[in-house]
């Protein structure tokens, strides 16, 4: 049986959170240590992932670049580092291009925007007043509560690699990391060449 390259966590809340933090390792891309862990908030609303004036000085990060960064309320240019993202669940997020943020707010030290959560599938649930939020890189597929329609179920868009990132080698017979069930040869992998 072929090897998923599916990577996943979940994390469970005793009570309803109002935030979806969690602790995350991060450690410089280009000058990699031992991962230190940092508080996450995890921010559907967020274009980028951002980290705390703290988490650079912590890690002791050299920009490789900057960009003009726009909140609801001003418009600054901040500093990009390349980190490594450790996720719960060795979850790993290589070579991730993260901002400086100044202002992040109270108790977490690093914004998980879209950048990182459109890599995959990302849900949350809220069930008899207890908070469960999971993630899965790379996707596998459509979550939906109800039906979807029978062109995105079987639709069949090429497999990309995240910017700064590679989609791992998938054996021809291997089933397709696109989760159709199909063999890869078959699916994705039928225009590929050897």
């Amino acid at each position: 049986m072929a090897e998923t390259l599916h990577k996943a966590f979940t994390t469970l809340s005793s009570t309803k959170m109002s935030q979806l933090i969690n602790d995350v390792g991060l450690v410089d891309a280009i000058n990699p240590k031992s991962p230190l862990s940092f508080k996450a908030l995890w921010d559907t609303g967020a274009t980028l992932t951002c980290l705390s004036p703290k988490v650079v000085q912590t890690l002791k990060l050299q920009p490789i670049g900057s960009v003009n960064m726009m909140s609801a309320s001003n418009q600054s240019l901040e500093n990009v580092y390349l980190v490594d993202l450790f996720l719960p669940n060795k979850v790993i997020v290589p070579k991730m291009r993260v901002t400086e943020a100044q202002s992040l707010g109270n108790g977490f030290d690093l914004l998980i925007g879209m950048d990182v959560i459109g890599l995959g599938n990302f849900a949350v649930s809220n069930h008899k007043n207890q908070t469960v939020f999971t993630f899965q890189i790379p996707s596998n597929g459509h979550i939906s509560f109800v039906p979807l329609p029978p062109n995105l179920v079987n639709n069949q868009a090429p497999i990309q690699a995240p910017p700064n990132q590679q989609i791992p080698k998938v054996g021809r017979n291997s089933s397709c990391p696109c989760g159709s069930g199909k063999k890869y040869k078959k699916c994705h992998g039928k225009n590929q060449q050897n």
